[in-house]
C-alpha cells in the first residue's frame, strides 16, 4: 500500500508516504526489501525530475525523496539501481538553493561513492567535480564535510589527481586543512595525501602553505590525523631542499610512517578515513513525531538522525566505531 501511495495524485499523501520511507529506509533489514521493489527507485528519481521546475514549492517532498535514496544507497545491493539516477542527483545538487537539499544530495552521492566502479564513473562528470569543489568552500560545515568525504573516496582512483587539480580542488582543501574543524582537517589531509603523487600536485600543496599546518597536525592526539599527516608530509618533503626539510624535521630527514591501513574501497597505498560505512539520514515523521534514528557519529558516521525537517547529519551523534565498507 505504501508503495502505491508514493505515486498518489494527492501531493499531501505522496509527501506523507515518502516521509515514511525516509524513516523505514534507515533500518538495515529493510533497505534491501525497499530497494528491490520493482520500479520504486526510478519512481523516486521521477519525482525529483518532475518537481525540479518548482523546487521550492515541493521542497519537503524533494528532501524526503533524496533522503530515501541516500538511505537505500547504504546497501551495496541497491547501489547500481540508485546510481542509475546519478545524472538527476547531480542536477538536483546543481540546482539546490537550500542547504538541507544540498547536504542530503551530497550524502546520496557520498554513499554511492563507496562503490569503486560508481566512483570511477563519477570522475567522468566535470559538473559533479565542479560542485564538489564549490561545496568545499561552503560556509555550512555539514556541506563541507560531505563534499570532502566524497573527494576522499574519489581520490582512491589515480585519475582523480589531475582532474581535481584542473577543477581547482587544492585551494579549498588546503584552506580546510589549515582552518577547518578536526574532522574536516583529517579528511582534507587524506584527500591531499591521495592526490599528491606528481610533482605538480606536490608543489601546488606546498605553494598553498600546507607544510606548516601539517607539522602542527602531525603532533595531534588523533591517531588518524597523525596517520594522514605522516603520509602527506613524507610526500611533500621529497620536493624541498635538505635545509628546508630540517625546518620541519630538525632531528630526522623523514617521518617514519608507522601507519599502514586499508581504505574503505581498495587495498594499497591510497588510504582514507572517510565513512567506514555509508550513512543514512533519518527524517522526522510528517506528523511531527521523531523518526527512527539509527546510531550515528560526527567523525565516522554510520546512521544519522535529524531533529527537524530542516536538519541533516546529527552533529552530536555518538560514535559506533569503524566498520569496513559494504
Amino acid at each position: 500500500v505504501l508503495f502505491c501511495l508514493v505515486s498518489s495524485a494527492s501531493s499531501s499523501v505522496q509527501l506523507q508516504a515518502t516521509w515514511v520511507f525516509a524513516n523505514l529506509s534507515v533500518v538495515d533489514e529493510l533497505k534491501g526489501r525497499i530497494g528491490a521493489h520493482e520500479g520504486f527507485i526510478p519512481l523516486l528519481y521521477a519525482t525529483l525530475a518532475r518537481s525540479a521546475a518548482n523546487a521550492d514549492a515541493h521542497r519537503p517532498l524533494r528532501l524526503q525523496t533524496i533522503r530515501t535514496l541516500a538511505n537505500l544507497a547504504v546497501d551495496s545491493a541497491n547501489r547500481p539501481a540508485v546510481a542509475s539516477g546519478l545524472p538527476t542527483a547531480i542536477e538536483t545538487l546543481v540546482g539546490a538553493t537550500r542547504d538541507d537539499i544540498a547536504q542530503a544530495t551530497l550524502r546520496l552521492i557520498v554513499n554511492l561513492s563507496y562503490d569503486a566502479q560508481i566512483a570511477s564513473d563519477m570522475l567522468e562528470s566535470q559538473q559533479l567535480l565542479s560542485m564538489l569543489v564549490r561545496s568545499c568552500g561552503s560556509t555550512n560545515e555539514a556541506i563541507q564535510q560531505e563534499a570532502v568525504l566524497c573527494i576522499v573516496n574519489l581520490s582512491l582512483d589515480e585519475r582523480a589527481e589531475p582532474k581535481m587539480l584542473a577543477e581547482g580542488a587544492f585551494p579549498p582543501l588546503v584552506a580546510i586543512l589549515c582552518n577547518g574543524s578536526l574532522v574536516l582537517q583529517e579528511q582534507a589531509a587524506w584527500a591531499l595525501s591521495n592526490m599528491t603523487a606528481t610533482r605538480e600536485a606536490k608543489m601546488k600543496a606546498i605553494e598553498l602553505g600546507a607544510l606548516p599546518t601539517l607539522k602542527s597536525l602531525h603532533r595531534s592526539s588523533s591517531g588518524q590525523m597523525r596517520q594522514a599527516s605522516t603520509k602527506i608530509m613524507n610526500s611533500l618533503l621529497s620536493m624541498v631542499t635538505p635545509t628546508s626539510r630540517k625546518v620541519f624535521l630538525p632531528s630526522q630527514s623523514t617521518i617514519r610512517d608507522t601507519y599502514r591501513g586499508r581504505s574503505p574501497l581498495v587495498d594499497g597505498a591510497r588510504m582514507s578515513s572517510a565513512h567506514k560505512r555509508p550513512s543514512s539520514l533519518a527524517a522526522p515523521s510528517a506528523l511531527g513525531h521523531k523518526g527512527a534514528a539509527g546510531p550515528g557519529a560526527a567523525v565516522n558516521p554510520t546512521e544519522s538522525s535529524a531533529d527537524g525537517a530542516e536538519g541533516g547529519v546529527g552533529a552530536g551523534a555518538s560514535s559506533t566505531g569503524s566498520q569496513p565498507a559494504d
